[in-house]
């Protein structure tokens, strides 16, 4: 027999996944494939466009394929297992990763596909930090109602994190300005609020004072 290369199976899974992504894709996503091993990689760099066509944000997509899916019994969660030294590398990135998983349910009718999607975001690492700490692997639950199509908007979403981003750059100079140490001064504040929630309270109610 000539011996000539062949598609593995993990290989045609990722092209199949590929495809349905493109025709699920909003519209204002302009999609860049990145270079690497994706076991560990980046898929995506997704470029984000306002409502005046704009290019405004950017976000990482690390995208899956399946052809046997794991949904929970109730039917509300699909489940995919990732490394935990890739999620930690994820925690590490910036721009925010979004993790989409393809559930490939039919090879002729891949419109039909869909795609599940969950942003990795610090709420998420901070619930799942003791699995991350503890185990080599973790089952990401992505609620079935996460749909990626082209009628998925995520611009609000991303508006008010930069917003956050801001936000927290303020208080960043803040401290900066009074010569303290950044990461120290943080924790202590975290601290304070962790120990005293009435700390928020009184600094609202010096906002509030004309």
């Amino acid at each position: 027999m000539t011996n000539l290369p062949k598609e593995g199976e993990s290989q045609r899974i990722g092209r199949l996944a590929k495809k349905v992504l493109a025709i699920n894709m909003p519209l204002n996503w302009i999609d860049k494939e990145q270079d690497g091993d994706s076991d560990f990689g980046i898929d995506y760099l997704i470029q984000l466009k306002n409502s005046t066509g704009h290019v405004e944000f950017s976000f990482y997509l690390q995208l899956k394929g399946t052809t046997a899916p794991a949904y929970n019994t109730a039917n509300t969660l699909i489940s995919y297992d990732f490394k935990t030294s890739t999620l930690e590398y994820y925690h590490r990135q910036e721009p925010l990763v979004m993790v989409a998983v393809v559930d490939i349910c039919d090879e002729k009718k891949l419109y039909e596909c869909p795609i599940y999607y969950l942003w990795l975001d610090d709420n998420w690492f901070a619930k799942n930090h003791e699995k991350l700490v503890n185990q080599k692997s973790i089952s990401i639950n992505i609620p079935k109602e996460n749909i990626l199509d082209q009628d998925l908007d995520i611009y609000d979403f991303y508006a008010s994190r930069f917003q956050e981003k801001l936000a927290f750059n303020e208080l960043k100079k803040g401290i900066t300005e009074q010569e303290k140490p950044v990461v120290e001064t943080l924790s202590l504040i975290t601290q304070v609020i962790d120990e005293k929630p009435i700390f928020l309270k009184s600094i609202e109610l010096q906002g509030e004072a004309p």
